[in-house]
């Protein structure tokens, strides 16, 4: 998986893709190396991915059995008898695929390919798949590259390699003594780096050997390497488009390029991390022409700017409490007789937020539980045409208790399609809100529960103060309100007058506790009340100790996506809530219950730095 682009969720077995839109970067078909360890020996499969063009609806097509090349699974055990159970069982292929169906209830079809297979005995010759392989390598994009042939990496291997009982024995390795320092080959993947030494030569060859057990076998590789710089960039930019839009790329890192042409430096602007050239101001662009001639550094940028039909499309947005990811579908709306024929969607902008399905444009957040602060413009394409869409930033969903009766609860009742006490629904100005319904006359909190902490470390024998809860009355000059716990408690009290909530002490709690419960107040003058969840947690912040402040990492610079990079030392303490502060969105993520922080894009520069603060101990740490 050379980019990444797979994943493996262990708790369910299940193979994920990570990121959609880079499916097309492959050559079809992947085959992709999974290995269960969970036996005492590991046990090695293969699964092979084809991509296909065909919009296939059903999960499980009627011409399965037929057709194979839709899914391909070979599992390939090491040994035919279980190492734990001594049972003795066959080769099998067994494969479930659970996939996005319309005409099932749950959206979900599931599809379980199980059928036997036989593997022949009749072994090849063990040889390349080439008997002599070329490959040049770029020295201008970086100091380390890959051999490349054509426009993918070059991958040595043995033909018919899966036919071998154990495949992944099978070795690599570089016979040059003379270049060996030049060149790293990866002794299972077949995989070559060049290192550069400020070397001279421009042509390579390479003898290297392959080992399965006790056969070998070898092959040539030619290399050139290919000095060239490329000084001219001819770009082509449709209309229309927005800020921050990616025009293309240059292929030179950190040589603090700069736009020479003072004007069209206000227009574009150029990163000199990854060499990504894109648009700083869209208007300026605009009112100047559609054709552009400019250096940046000794490199010649020429962009033509051509238009594209706009179309005018809307996001009709989902209210889906099991699925808060699923924000809506893109619904076209000029449609003519074009636009009725199959279509496809791309999100073109914003892609480390979004993702848009293809084929029927549902749109979703990247991440769970996300929340856009910002007012977004989101650029899609739709064949040879595209729309612009709005999505209104927020930096939490407000929360309303409403009273029966009001203005607010009728215009809720004339939205929704049935009565509801409480849920989630977007107001005709297009604010979005969460609400519950109460009675009439009842007393209105301003949020949906409270939640408080106390460090009791120094516990003393009073009462220590927690917090206050606080509810507006139907009538501020008649209503009486009383506060009171629903469920009875030995920890706190609360102060039925004013809502003041308190801690007794007690000398014998010597751990993290945490206590739900529920508060009713009364109003005795209009006979109504109003409820509300709380929670309390309660800890002593000397029984959390962190092994340090400060932690410093050392990682690959080819770590996959979804690999962990950190995992806090007091992620076993019930009850602590974790969060990433001063971090990149787009590169780092952290589970909010372990404090496990995961990888989310390839690493692009030498160093980094986040915080992660704790909740509710309010303890902050750095990871460097």
């Amino acid at each position: 998986d050379p980019l990444g682009l797979f994943s493996i969720d262990s708790s369910n077995q299940s193979l994920l893709i990570l990121d959609e839109s880079r499916s097309r970067s492959y050559i079809y078909p992947i085959e992709l190396i999974i290995i269960d360890t969970s036996q005492i020996k590991p046990i090695y499969c293969i699964v092979t991915i084809f991509i296909s063009n065909i919009g296939i609806q059903f999960t499980c097509p009627f011409n399965l059995n037929t057709s194979p090349y839709l899914f391909t699974y070979k599992s390939i055990p090491t040994h035919s008898i279980d190492p734990l159970t001594g049972q003795q069982y066959d080769y099998y292929d067994s494969l479930t695929i659970y996939g996005f169906d319309t005409f099932t209830t749950s959206n979900i079809a599931k599809c379980i390919i199980d059928t036997e297979i036989k593997y022949s005995n009749e072994i090849n010759d063990f040889v390349f798949e080439k008997e002599l392989y070329y490959g040049y390598i770029n020295r201008s994009l970086d100091s380390i590259s890959f051999v490349y042939y054509i426009d993918e990496p070059i991958y040595l291997s043995i033909k018919n390699r899966n036919q071998y009982l154990n495949s992944f024995n099978i070795t690599y390795q570089l016979i040059n003594q003379t270049n060996i320092n030049l060149f790293e080959l990866d002794q299972y993947a077949g995989i070559i780096k060049y290192i550069e030494k400020n070397n001279t030569f421009i042509k390579y060859s390479l003898l290297i050997l392959a080992r399965y057990e006790n056969l070998i076998t070898f092959t040539r590789l030619n290399i050139f390497i290919n000095d060239d710089k490329q000084l001219l960039y001819k770009f082509i930019l449709y209309k229309p488009f927005i800020n921050n839009y990616t025009i293309g790329y240059l292929n030179e890192r950190n040589l603090n390029l700069k736009i020479l042409n003072k004007k069209l430096s206000t227009m574009f602007s150029i990163d000199n991390n990854n060499g990504r050239l894109f648009i700083k101001n869209q208007t300026l662009i605009l009112l100047n022409g559609n054709f552009y001639n400019f250096l940046i550094g000794k490199f010649h940028i020429q962009i033509n700017i051509l238009a594209k039909e706009i179309i005018q499309c809307s996001l009709n947005r989902f209210y889906l409490p099991i699925d808060n990811q699923l924000i809506g579908f893109i619904e076209i709306l000029n449609t003519n007789k074009n636009y009725l024929k199959k279509r496809s969607f791309y999100l073109l902008n914003y892609n480390h937020l979004f993702i848009l399905e293809r084929e029927h444009g549902y749109l979703r957040y990247r991440n769970q539980n996300q929340l856009i602060m910002n007012d977004l413009i989101l650029l899609i394409e739709i064949e040879h045409s595209r729309c612009l869409i709005t999505m209104r930033g927020f930096s939490s969903i407000p929360y309303m208790m409403i009273r029966q009766g009001n203005n607010l609860n009728m215009e809720i009742e004339k939205l929704m399609d049935y009565k509801k006490s409480s849920g989630q629904i977007q107001l005709r100005n297009g604010l979005l809100i969460n609400f519950d319904i109460i009675p009439s006359q009842a007393p209105i909190f301003s949020q949906k529960f409270y939640k408080f902490s106390l460090d009791i470390t120094n516990n003393t024998n009073k009462k220590i103060f927690i917090g206050q809860i606080n509810a507006q009355p139907y009538n501020i000059n008649r209503s009486h309100l009383i506060y009171e716990f629903i469920l009875s408690t030995k920890y706190f009290i609360i102060d039925p007058d004013n809502g003041i909530i308190e801690y007794i002490s007690n000398k014998y709690i010597n751990q993290t506790i945490i206590e739900h419960n529920q508060i009713i107040v009364r109003d005795l003058i209009y006979q109504q009340n109003t409820t509300i969840n709380i929670t309390i947690h309660l800890y002593k912040s000397e029984l959390i100790s962190f092994t340090s402040q400060i932690y410093y990492l050392t990682i690959s610079e080819i770590l996959l996506p979804g690999s962990i990079i950190f995992q806090s030392n007091i992620s076993n303490i019930e009850n602590l809530q974790f969060s990433l502060q001063d971090y990149n969105i787009d590169l780092f993520t952290i589970d909010s219950n372990t404090g496990q922080v995961t990888l989310v894009n390839y690493l692009s520069n030498q160093f980094y730095t986040f915080k992660i603060h704790v909740s509710p101990i309010n303890k902050i740490f750095i990871i460097k």
